[in-house]
């Protein structure tokens, strides 16, 4: 084995080992410590406790990583870690040895490391050595000490044997697991399961036939460790015998059971998903989940032959499994499934032909969601949109043809899930429908797909009598948000505003706003001074939810002059909405915020606009909010803006931060507030 792939074999294994001494790489030495040489090094490690000594470690430990690809460096280097398990060196030390033997031991360290194993403090760490040195002789050392071992030692060793593979353990293993000790018999036979082959399968044989009752269940789980190995060394034959007489034993308990089925599936295929099909019968419907175990279309089509003379709940999980596997052989029987009693199979075989479904199962999907309620519906639906035929979507075009207005609508909407592009002529066309199911449907899919050249269309069918506004606007917006040109996608919309009736502008102007752009800004200005009350109110509206601070004169200019108090309150609402953005400017924001304080005719809006100024933080918004701390109505907010703007001037104010605090010291009636003012003026001191 080479030395890096020793070090990655036991990394994790070292990392467990940091409680019997941190890896020599993990401590920083001092800056004022001057790094020992090699052999300083190796001279200062035999005295060395836990803790200490870490430059040390770590200079041998640099040495060892460096000496990989150089056998003879590696060579002395293994003899000088040998030599500090001999010496009368601490333990810390001798810990420390074999860690780094583990990497770089070969046959001439094994003695060494062998006359610790006996060691209760040390033979852990001299097996994690033994146990990664390639050599023969470290199994040999192993083995040797097993018999005199200390019960404690004796169970490890065994560990370390099953660890290593050590085939000519196995006898000394067999008589192991006979033995009184429960801890002894028990890693035997863990020991045995690893190494694996015909004789400790035939030794855990006989301990399974033989053995006390306590050990039956670490000794099955050996039995099967070493079924598995004897199947992946390509020894079929003797790995089915095991599972066989696990599997065929009444009295496992069902986890051994179905490890052991499994293990059959694995050697024998698809011959043994008979074994499969009678247990699902039999009531375990969950060990139909081991039919992933054997793959290809044989085996598909024998789990679908089989479909129909399982119980229900063994069939939904049949279906499951079949829906994964996206085996096209089982297709038939997922269709015939589908007229089962039990809404369970029915809504399992929607659900498989998500995967297993082709352009020929379309008609029975969207049959099945027109006819069907909750959940079925939804689970047909789920299969329209996700059917991957290349033809699926030509499919369901054709189908309208054939279809009544129930069916239509499904196709109409699987068109919109699919994300069917090409055929945003087809929606647009039923868009237009006299049926208003499949109006909505078309609409609905159109929300999903209709781009900028879909917006005339759109824009002609909200002109209509009894046009579907909510429906056709949702469309149009998205479609204009998809543009990269807003102006050329809203102007049809802006367009359609002159011979449009009251309720088809107001729909047209949410999108105008929605949109944003010069156009679109354009046309909601005019809509302003519309006759209709109803327009002018969505036209208020759109310019106060604007995507841009573009409108923000507009919204003041309205919140100014407006004669509707309603209009003045939206539009001074939407421009405090701009003042408050991130992006906008610090005196953009204080001169917005003045402004608006000014135009507000209600208190609400100025406790807003008072808000907007709390986070300007100049001094030019402090002496805006002052006056309004003689306001009973605001004193409190605007307390709470003056400390906020003091905050963050902090000593930058001078006198007017000093008389704004005392001010709101004197007005409020927020012992926060005052606190807040005291902390301020106490910094100014």
């Amino acid at each position: 084995m080479s030395l890096s792939a020793r070090i990655s074999t036991g990394l994790l294994a070292a990392v467990g080992l940091l409680a019997g001494g941190a890896l020599a790489a993990s401590g920083a030495p001092a800056a004022e410590t001057a790094r020992p040489t090699l052999d300083e090094a190796f001279a200062s490690l035999p005295a060395a406790a836990l803790g200490e000594s870490r430059l040390a470690q770590t200079v041998v430990a640099d040495a060892v990583r460096d000496s990989h690809g150089k056998p003879d460096v590696q060579k002395a280097l293994a003899a000088r870690l040998a030599g500090l398990l001999k010496a009368d060196a601490s333990a810390e030390c001798k810990r420390f040895a074999c860690r780094q033997l583990a990497l770089v031991g070969a046959a001439a360290e094994v003695p060494a490391l062998a006359a610790l194993l006996p060691d209760k403090d040390l033979s852990h760490m001299a097996r994690y050595a033994l146990e990664r040195i390639p050599d023969a002789a470290a199994g040999e050392a192993l083995l040797a000490a097993l018999d005199a071992a200390p019960v404690a030692q004796k169970v490890g060793i065994a560990l370390s044997l099953g660890e290593r593979g050590e085939a000519k353990a196995v006898p000394a293993l067999a008589k192991l697991a006979q033995d009184a000790d429960g801890s002894v018999a028990g890693a035997a036979a863990v020991a045995l399961g690893r190494i694996g082959g015909p004789d400790a399968a035939k030794a855990l044989a006989s301990l399974l036939e033989q053995g006390p009752p306590a050990l039956r269940p670490t000794a099955t789980d050996a039995y099967l460790v070493c079924a598995d190995g004897l199947a992946s060394a390509g020894r079929g034959p003797e790995a089915l015998g095991i599972y066989r007489s696990l599997y065929g034993n009444a009295k496992e308990p069902p986890q051994v059971r179905g490890a052991a089925l499994r293990g059959i599936l694995s050697v024998e295929g698809e011959k043994a998903l008979p074994l499969l099909i009678e247990e699902a019968k039999g009531g375990n419907a969950a060990v139909l989940r081991l039919a992933r175990e054997v793959p290809g279309p044989e085996a598909a089509k024998a789990l679908a032959g089989a479909l129909p003379s399982l119980p229900p709940a063994a069939q939904a999980v049949l279906l499951d499994e079949l829906k994964d596997r996206a085996d096209p052989a089982a297709r038939p029987a997922v269709v015939d499934a589908l007229r089962s009693a039990d809404q369970a199979v029915r809504l399992a075989a929607l659900d498989a032909l998500s995967t297993l479904g082709d352009a020929a199962s379309v008609p029975l999907l969207a049959q099945g969601a027109a006819g069907a309620e909750c959940p079925e519906r939804d689970a047909a639906r789920r299969s329209l949109a996700r059917i991957t035929d290349k033809d699926a979507d030509g499919a369901i075009v054709a189908a309208m043809e054939k279809s009544d207005a129930k069916v239509r609508a499904e196709l109409l909407l699987a068109l919109g899930a699919r994300g069917a592009k090409a055929h945003g002529k087809v929606l647009l066309d039923a868009a237009g429908d006299p049926d208003k199911a499949i109006r909505m449907a078309a609409l609905s899919a159109l929300e999903d797909l209709a781009d900028p050249q879909a917006v005339p269309g759109l824009v002609a069918l909200a002109g209509k009598p009894d046009a579907d506004l909510g429906a056709i606007e949702k469309a149009l917006a998205a479609a204009c948000a998809r543009a990269r040109d807003k102006d050329a996608c809203v102007g049809p919309v802006a367009a359609a505003m002159a011979g449009a009736g009251d309720s088809a502008k107001v729909s047209l102007l949410r999108v105008l706003g929605r949109t944003g752009g010069t156009k679109a800004l354009e046309a909601v200005r005019a809509a302003v001074k519309d006759p209709s009350a109803a327009v002018q109110d969505a036209a208020v509206r759109a310019l106060a939810d604007w995507p841009d601070a573009a409108p923000a004169d507009d919204l003041l200019a309205i919140a100014r002059t407006a004669e509707k108090e309603t209009h003045a309150v939206l539009a001074l609402r939407g421009y405090l909405r701009l003042a408050a953005a991130k992006e906008c400017p610090a005196d953009r924001k204080l001169k917005m915020a003045a402004e608006a304080l000014a135009a507000a005719r209600r208190a609400e809006e100025k406790r807003q606009a008072l808000g907007v100024l709390g986070g300007a933080g100049t001094l030019e918004a402090l002496k805006a909010v002052v006056p309004c701390l003689d306001d009973k109505d605001l004193k409190e907010e605007a307390a709470a803006a003056a400390v906020e703007i003091a905050k963050a001037l902090g000593s930058k104010g001078g006198g007017d931060v000093r008389a704004a605090m005392e001010k709101v010291k004197a007005v409020s009636a927020n012992a926060g507030l005052k606190g807040e003012a005291d902390k301020v003026l106490a910094g100014l001191k």
